[in-house]
């Protein structure tokens, strides 16, 4: 059995009235790979503590 990394459930995001994520769940595990996807300039980089 994979050891969870990450896991984020019913995630939800809006700028003003326009939804752009809607109750996402995504699970990563111990040896998968991601990546991140965007046009340069739309914030992937973006660090907020």
């Amino acid at each position: 059995m994979s050891k969870e990394l990450i896991c984020i459930k019913q995630l939800s995001k809006s700028y003003g009235n326009k939804k752009i994520l809607n109750n996402i769940d995504l699970v990563i595990e111990e040896g998968q790979s991601i990546a991140l996807l965007g046009n340069n300039g739309t914030g992937k980089s973006k660090r907020r503590l």
